[in-house]
């Protein structure tokens, strides 16, 4: 029988590695994504994770280049980082999704500096957008279990072959409590059976002299850079049809909602519909209640994909309402820029606008919420946006690149 239990998002991504028979774990310590691993090893410890080994590693690099190694071993392996822990492996990062590796690398998400900080916001996940890799973002510690499953299945596809990060707000949703619906390990071994490594992949029983005598080319005939990455990027766009088909199964076999591309609330028949990912999701909600008592058709559409980026589901979603709104936690206009995009060719696309919110950490109250719907709702009157992007909320302040508290 599945279990009720209160977990935080970490311990919840730690109980994914668990159910998902992960046998290695790599993390080098950074917080508070290191706190993943140190519970898999607890869990590890007491006997509730077997056949599984931790392995804390000189730094980030070091972790994804064992998880490479363990990977091209047919080894299903979990690694968790954040913050600058994402920026150091850059190399390694581009060489996983290039090698079609099926990695997955949990991020509980912590601002870059500087100036330095603990807080979180989106940027060190916005960061790796164009490394090839499937994202996913969470919004509550089960979201998380139920995404790392899913992402499991989902790169281990034949169709995709992909790696995936899957992130979700440190300290916020990483520390953060909640009710957690554990399912069986049986149950859990049928959705995600033991990953299979084809024989040329076999990297144990490769002639690794013979191999390296035409490294530049594959079997039998000779293949083109240009060619391979096409075949890798179209497996990434045509991905969404098999995330949305795994999610089906997830739904139907878990019975979760935390499944496919997008999760929209109240959007069928919305004039203003709210764009959100993460941990800010459930406050627009409880907004968007208060919007619809009011008389005004609100919803909200939660991103759990952002690459591949799911334009055309967004773009129908999108394409009935008037005015859009997008609530981004990124310093880099990403998604505003990126939904924007996927609306340039909708027959009557909605008025647009952005804002950005809890940067470095910083508080997002209701209050702030309601100030951005009211613009909303007031655009919605009116026709028009009176500012097309902002921050929320903001003073300015004299910037001296000498100062130390800028320097830190």
């Amino acid at each position: 029988m599945p279990q009720i239990r209160t977990l935080t998002g970490n311990y919840a991504a730690a109980m994914a590695a668990k159910l998902a028979r992960v046998q290695a774990g790599m993390f080098f310590p950074i917080g508070p994504s290191d706190e993943v691993m140190e519970t898999f090893q607890h869990l590890i410890d007491t006997g509730e994770a077997t056949n599984a080994k931790v392995y804390q590693l000189e730094n980030e690099k070091s972790n994804m280049g064992a998880q490479i190694a363990f990977a091209r071993l047919g080894i299903r392996t979990m690694g968790c980082t954040c913050a600058e822990g994402t920026l150091w492996p850059a190399s390694e990062t581009r060489y996983a999704s290039g090698s079609r590796l099926p990695l997955v690398v949990v991020i509980p998400s912590r601002a870059i500096g500087p100036p330095t900080t603990v807080n979180p916001d989106h940027d060190d996940f916005m960061a790796q957008t164009v490394m090839g890799w499937m994202q996913f973002y969470c919004e509550d510690g089960q979201d998380v279990l139920d995404t790392l499953l899913q992402a499991y299945r989902i790169a281990e596809d034949r169709r995709v072959l992909l790696p995936a990060f899957v992130a979700y707000e440190g300290w916020e949703i990483s520390h953060g409590s909640y009710k957690v619906v554990v399912p069986d390990q049986e149950a859990v071994d049928r959705f995600l059976p033991p990953r299979a490594v084809s024989p040329d992949k076999d990297y144990a029983a490769v002639d690794w002299k013979e191999r390296l005598s035409h490294r530049r080319t594959y079997p039998g005939r000779y293949v083109e850079y240009m060619d391979k990455k096409y075949v890798m990027v179209r497996a990434l766009k045509e991905a969404t049809g098999v995330i949305e088909e795994i999610g089906k199964e997830y739904a139907e076999t878990f019975d979760s909602h935390y499944v496919g591309l997008l999760e929209p609330y109240r959007c069928d028949d919305a004039d203003l519909v709210f764009v959100t990912m993460g941990f800010i999701t459930p406050t627009v909600r409880f907004v968007v209640d208060g919007l619809r008592d009011e008389g005004v058709r609100a919803g909200v559409l939660k991103i759990r994909t952002y690459r591949p980026f799911p334009e055309r589901a967004i773009a129908d979603i999108l394409g009935r309402a008037k005015v859009a709104v997008i609530i981004e936690r990124n310093s880099l206009e990403m998604v505003f820029r990126d939904v924007r995009s996927a609306l340039y060719a909708t027959a009557s696309p909605p008025l647009i606008m952005g804002r950005a919110v809890g940067i470095g950490g910083r508080r997002v109250s209701t209050y702030d919420i309601m100030k951005i719907a009211q613009e909303g709702a007031d655009a919605l009157k009116t026709g028009k946006i009176e500012k097309e992007y902002d921050w929320e909320p903001i003073k300015t302040l004299d910037f001296d690149p000498f100062e130390e508290d800028v320097l830190d």
